[in-house]
């Protein structure tokens, strides 16, 4: 096929796809993609900022439990992505206070140095 016959027949199903509408439709697909990608990067961006949340609460009780001061600039931004979760309940759950205070609690005591004998 040559170059002016490409572009006939690409002109042609062009016409013919905006006619018939299915180029609206192509278009309308996109979008609704477009919907479900910014819903799936709320729930990411609200999950990497739950983790951060949790790590500075870890950072807190696990540097106050071995007796470290905190260092100013010690929050880095965590880089990690987390795909968009079916559990809204779940969601719900580790974005409150309460559940970030309690996990960043357990994870502290989990990651503290094993006391030896003699210690206090």
């Amino acid at each position: 096929m040559d170059s002016i016959n490409l572009a006939t027949y690409t002109q042609g199903l062009l016409r013919e796809a905006i006619l018939s509408g299915s180029a609206n439709n192509l278009c309308n697909n996109l979008h609704l993609w477009v919907d479900k990608i910014r819903v799936f990067l709320n729930y990411a961006d609200a999950g990497v900022e739950t983790l951060n949340n949790i790590v500075n609460v870890t950072r807190e009780n696990l540097a106050h439990a071995v007796g470290l001061p905190l260092t100013p600039g010690g929050n880095a931004a965590v880089s990690l992505t987390l795909p968009a979760s079916s559990f809204k309940l779940f969601w719900d759950l580790i974005r409150t206070p309460e559940f970030q205070q309690f996990f960043g609690r357990l994870l502290a005591q989990l990651l503290q140095p094993p006391k030896t004998e003699g210690s206090s």
